[in-house]
């Protein structure tokens, strides 16, 4: 018996944890500045996987983070599936783009470290692609779920699909925020670093609210051998 609702919360928490490790052993090595940057904006998420034994660190967990979140859009196909039939190809699709995603993750996690300019637009791509692809299928998630749970096809207790709505509320907003910043404000990629942090913590989020939500709906995978 397979819980995915523990498996969601993994994949949500891991990369978390991750990042601000790898940002703690950066700082200890000084090869980052000490700030907080979630408030304070002191350098990229990037920079915590660059150099020494942070980019070690930072390999050893986030493609294992990417390769969890292959088998969250797995177990969130086969949970539409189950929940609602006539939706399959809005299903399909929300499946490749989360896949397309964790792709990207790796893509640019491997990139990571190196200084050839063509590894940093492999960067450029990989994280951009994760990002956006990630955006759009919790996008069509959260607006397939608030439609199943109006239509009475599914009941989610305390309205936690309230809480995926505002996580993608929140994601759209970051990344409107982003460009007035980028154009307007002096020292602008402080602001964009602070942008970046909260946004990624958002995102990931949304897969602990998720596993929450097959907790609490008893969603689980049987296997059986004949």
């Amino acid at each position: 018996m397979m819980k995915p609702g523990n498996i969601a919360i993994f994949a949500g928490t891991l990369p978390i944890v991750s990042v601000f490790t790898a940002y703690a052993i950066a700082v200890s090595q000084g090869h980052v500045p000490d700030c907080l940057p979630l408030f304070e904006g002191c350098t990229t998420i990037s920079s915590t996987g660059r150099q020494g034994p942070e980019r070690l660190f930072f390999l050893a967990t986030m493609i294992p983070s990417a390769m969890l979140m292959m088998l969250y859009w797995f177990l969130m196909r086969q949970w539409l599936r189950r929940i609602q039939h006539g939706r399959l190809r809005e299903i399909g699709v929300i499946f490749l783009l989360g896949m397309t995603s964790a792709v990207f993750l790796i893509v640019y996690t491997v990139a990571l470290g190196f200084i050839d300019p063509a590894y940093a637009i492999q960067r450029r791509i990989g994280v951009t692609l994760f990002f956006s692809c990630s955006l759009v299928a919790q996008l069509m998630v959260s607006n397939l779920v608030f439609k199943l749970v109006k239509a009475g096809v599914l009941s989610i207790p305390c309205g936690l699909h309230y809480y995926l709505a505002g996580i993608c509320g929140l994601m759209l907003l970051t990344g409107l925020i982003t460009i007035p910043v980028s154009i307007y404000v002096s020292n602008g990629y402080i602001a964009e670093n602070i942008i970046e942090w909260n946004y990624a913590v958002i995102m990931y989020l949304f897969y602990v609210v998720t596993g929450v939500i097959w907790r609490v709906t008893g969603y689980r995978l049987s296997f059986h051998t004949d």
